[in-house]
Formats: C-alpha cells, sequence, structure tokens
C-alpha cells in the first residue's frame, strides 16, 4: 500500500473519533426522545419487583428536549419518586358476561353456588355453576354452564303464568307443597308458591331457560331441577319421595350456638335422591340452624346415599364433614366442634366508614378462597380446612378464631372492595381498611410540579424510567398491581433540592392522582 493512501486513512479515523467523541460529550442533538427514551419502558409499561422497590433512578443525563424539539432548561424542575410495593390487593370477583335481557341489554350477576364460586375464584372455570342475577325487583338464581372459553349466557324476559302440581309416589297430592323458582325480592326475602289442596299451584316466572325449580314439602326430601320458561312451557309436574331425617348434637362446650349454622355437602354415596336435594337451596338459607343446645334437625334429606354434615361457627376451625349414611329410620351423629383463642377487629373502607357484612377469615398457610372443587352446587369454602369464619355487623366489628395454624392470616373480601390478607396479629393493631375498587388498570398519574414550566421526572419503575414532559402536563406510568405502595418524592430545580414528600400507604385499584412536592 503507498504511503500516501495510508496517510489519508489515518486522518479519516482521527476525523471520525473527534466527531464521535463531540456528539456523545453532551454537544449534538438530545440524547432521550419526547416520551423519555425507548418507547417500551414509556408511560404504562412500568413494572416493579415483587419484593418492592426496583431499578435504579437514572442518573443525569446530557441535554433533552421537549416534546417540540426545544432544548429544556438546566434550571427545569425536575422530580425523582421512588415506589416501594407493600401489600399486593385482591380484587373483587368479575364474572364474565353470565345474563341478559331478551333484548341483549347485560345483567349483573355473581356466582353463588358450583364453579366459579367464592371471591378469589378463577375467572375461566368449567362446569355448571348457580349465579344470581341483579334485576329491578331483586335477584333470579338461574344455572349456567361454563367452559373454559365461554358460559352459555342466562336470558331473561318478563313474566310468565305457570301451572303445575305436586303428588308423592302414589300419585297423591302433597298440599301446601311449597315451589320456588329461584327468586328473591328486593329485601332477600323468598318469593315461593304454595299448591293447595290438590296439590296444585300457580306462579308467574321470568321467561329463560335455567330457571331452577325447588320443591319443598314437610315430612319428604326436597327436589330440585332447571326447566324452561316460555309461553309454550306446559303443566309442570313434580314427585316427591319420603324424606330421611338425621339428628346432629355437637359435642362442644361453646357458648352462643345461635351463630352456628349446619350445612350439608355430597360425600360418598350418590343416590339419584341425593343427585337431585337442592344443595344451592343453602346459599339462600344459610344452612340449618342449630339449638342452644347445639342439636340441629335435619328432615328433608332422601332416604338412600350418603351426605356430609359441616358446622361453622366464628369461632370453630372448620372441621372435615362428618359422613352420614342416609336410610329410612331417623340417623344420629355426634359432629366435634374445636373452638380456640379469638381475636377482635374492625373493618372500615377507604373513608373510615364502617363495612358491614364483610366476611372475614383467619386462613393456613397455603389456603385460597377460590371456591369448592366439586360439581356439586354447594356453598362455597366449605372446604378450607381448619379456617374460621365470621362476618362484620352493623358497625364493621368481627369476632372471630384464630383457627388451628401457626401465625394465620386474616383474609377479609367485600362486594366493590379490595380483598386484602395480611397477618391476623397485624390485624389486631389497627383497623382494617378495604379501599372501594375503582377499577381500571393500578397507575400513578404525578401531576407539574410548577404552573407553564417543563418538567421532568425520574422514576424507579420499569428499571428507571426518565421523561421530559411537557408545560403542564402529568407523568402517567401503570403500577405493577393494584395494592398499596410507599412513594417518596423529591423536587430538585437548578440542581438545589426544593421540596419533598412522603406517602407512606397510597392505595391504587385503579388510577391515582398524586400532587408534587411544592417548591420551597
Amino acid at each position: 500500500m503507498q504511503r500516501s493512501t495510508v496517510l489519508i486513512l489515518l486522518l479519516g479515523c482521527l476525523v471520525a473519533a473527534a466527531v464521535a467523541t463531540w456528539a456523545f460529550s453532551g454537544h449534538g442533538d438530545g440524547v432521550l426522545p419526547p416520551n423519555g427514551g425507548d418507547s417500551s419502558a414509556g408511560a404504562g409499561n412500568g413494572a416493579a419487583n415483587e419484593n418492592g422497590s426496583t431499578g435504579s433512578v437514572p442518573s443525569e443525563t446530557g441535554s433533552q428536549s421537549t416534546s417540540n424539539g426545544g432544548p429544556v432548561p438546566s434550571d427545569a424542575p425536575h422530580v425523582t419518586i421512588t415506589v416501594t410495593a407493600k401489600e399486593r390487593f385482591v380484587p373483587p370477583p368479575s364474572p364474565p358476561l353470565l345474563a341478559t335481557t331478551f333484548a341483549g341489554e347485560a345483567l349483573p350477576v355473581r356466582v353463588l353456588a358450583g364453579v366459579g364460586a367464592g371471591f378469589d375464584a378463577p375467572k375461566r372455570a368449567r362446569g355448571n355453576a348457580i349465579i344470581a342475577v341483579d334485576v329491578p325487583s331483586g335477584q333470579l338464581l338461574r344455572q349456567v354452564v361454563q367452559s373454559q372459553r365461554s358460559a352459555n349466557v342466562a336470558r331473561i324476559g318478563s313474566r310468565i303464568v305457570v301451572r303445575g302440581k305436586v303428588t308423592d309416589l302414589e300419585q297423591q297430592p302433597i298440599a301446601s307443597a311449597v315451589v320456588w323458582f329461584g327468586e328473591l325480592a328486593a329485601d332477600g326475602s323468598v318469593r315461593d308458591f304454595t299448591a293447595d289442596e290438590a296439590g296444585e299451584f300457580e306462579a308467574d316466572v321470568p321467561a329463560g331457560q335455567g330457571v331452577p325449580m325447588v320443591v319443598r314439602a314437610k315430612g319428604f326430601a326436597s327436589q330440585w331441577r332447571t326447566v324452561q320458561i316460555t309461553a309454550e312451557t306446559g303443566p309442570l309436574s313434580q314427585v316427591l319421595q319420603p324424606a330421611g331425617t338425621v339428628q346432629i348434637q355437637l359435642a362442644t362446650r361453646a357458648l352462643a350456638m345461635d351463630k352456628a349454622r349446619a350445612f350439608v355437602v355430597s360425600r360418598g354415596e350418590v343416590s339419584s335422591g341425593v343427585s337431585q336435594w337442592p344443595f344451592f337451596w343453602q346459599c339462600v338459607s344459610g344452612g340449618y340452624e342449630v339449638s342452644p343446645q347445639g342439636q340441629v334437625v335435619m328432615d328433608d334429606l332422601p332416604q338412600l346415599g350418603a351426605v356430609g354434615v359441616v358446622i361453622r361457627h366464628p369461632l370453630a376451625s372448620l372441621a372435615a364433614p362428618v359422613k352420614v349414611k342416609l336410610g329410612s329410620k331417623p340417623v344420629r351423629a355426634t359432629v366435634p366442634l374445636r373452638m380456640g383463642p379469638q381475636m377482635l377487629g374492625v373493618v372500615v373502607d377507604d373513608e373510615g366508614l364502617p363495612i358491614s357484612e364483610a366476611s372475614v377469615w383467619t386462613l393456613l398457610a397455603g389456603q385460597r378462597l377460590d371456591g369448592p372443587r366439586s360439581q356439586r352446587l354447594f356453598p362455597p369454602h366449605l372446604d378450607v380446612l381448619g379456617s374460621c369464619f365470621s362476618y362484620t355487623n352493623a358497625g364493621g366489628s368481627y369476632v372471630i378464631g384464630l383457627g388451628e395454624g401457626h401465625e394465620p392470616t386474616l383474609a377479609v373480601r367485600a362486594r366493590g372492595y379490595a380483598g386484602r390478607d395480611m397477618p391476623a396479629l397485624q390485624a389486631q393493631e389497627s383497623e382494617v381498611v378495604l379501599p372501594r375498587w375503582r377499577g381500571g388498570d393500578a397507575a400513578l398519574r404525578i401531576l407539574p410540579p410548577v404552573d407553564g414550566e417543563v418538567w421532568r421526572v425520574s422514576i424507579n419503575l420499569g428499571d428507571g424510567i426518565e421523561e421530559v414532559c411537557a408545560a403542564d402536563e402529568p407523568f402517567e406510568i401503570a403500577l405493577p398491581y393494584a395494592g398499596s405502595f410507599a412513594v417518596a418524592m423529591l423536587l430538585h430545580i437548578d440542581g438545589e433540592q426544593r421540596g419533598s414528600r412522603d406517602v407512606r400507604e397510597l392505595m391504587a385499584t385503579g388510577p391515582v392522582d398524586l400532587e408534587t412536592p411544592s417548591p420551597k
């Protein structure tokens, strides 16, 4: 190679190096684009680690530009934000579209029994379920079949008068038999119909499919089936079988037996009578009453098959069902009730107002409130063994046992509110606050610190995000989940700290507006 050629190449390399050095020293175009760099790390895409604050706040960069391409003044307000995750909230149930009017208008529902029931039940479930549909007159119960991808939709129509007759095995009419088509009045009372001396009844029922028809009569086993109510629906006849009786004696020295309730679950032998027995009816009735002496009489069960008996008491750990084999003669069984230490507490919303009828649980390690695994339509949470369960009263107060485990978890749920799981002993020290569920993705919306001025924000989410915001433009970023966070903010102007703000507990169940520190 000629000497002149070598000299030319060396000169070119030196020029290129000088240009590169000048550019990276901050004398070239803006380092960050208007949205703060890589678009994949922009607003709405940040994610903190599960163990709290993550990433590092970016260091000061070179010259930056505003959204219109102009330079950012060196004395522009700079807000530094550190977010630390404290607690993850449990979203309230959000069932898919399961009920509409005949005109296609969506109706609010909740899964009452069967697959998908329970506060923490997965959205995608497969199997039969009983749903409660909210209508102006109260609630309507309907059976639907869910799959992992879809579910049949219960369509509610106008009222249609149906007629029918209730008889025994010998075709003799059963006078005073009670027929219920899954309707509750606005005050929660059961709207049913009574057969006359001829065993005949007449009822006005909202049209649709999956309508539960429950028939009960003294001395007979309760039965149910689903019917379709249309203008062409003919007489609805029902034959009842003689009832079997189960007498339960609770083995305990506990007081306040009026707080105990007995439930029947499917177990062991499943006869035709057991398969037709309305387990889900206990979601409406609240189970069987327990006398002050701790006795329970169940006199509407079939005479063949086997069932399990479960006792719920706020201070007692839930034990495994006691198997009872049914027969034509009364069956007696003793059910132990294990009482333990108790705790008191209060549940309020984020405005400090008491929440009544909130569900409170003490759970063992690893337990979940995702509903029963059985396809049988019985009330949820009767399989969370070793746990205790209670409701809050009108003042938001509750009394509950601590269960059998070491350091139990207190799980608190209420419809329309975020659910919380926390150490039970921690909940004794202060009120349990359930924030209202605002809906939408949890996010922070940081308001500008100074009116009319371009500003910068740095936050430790998404491996550290820095963004330039135009004058009066807020900064928005998604939080990793709905929950409780601690937020620390520092305001610098021209390199000097001019303000700070610490939010020790920010409860986010949707977008949250947060003011920056005011300059001193």
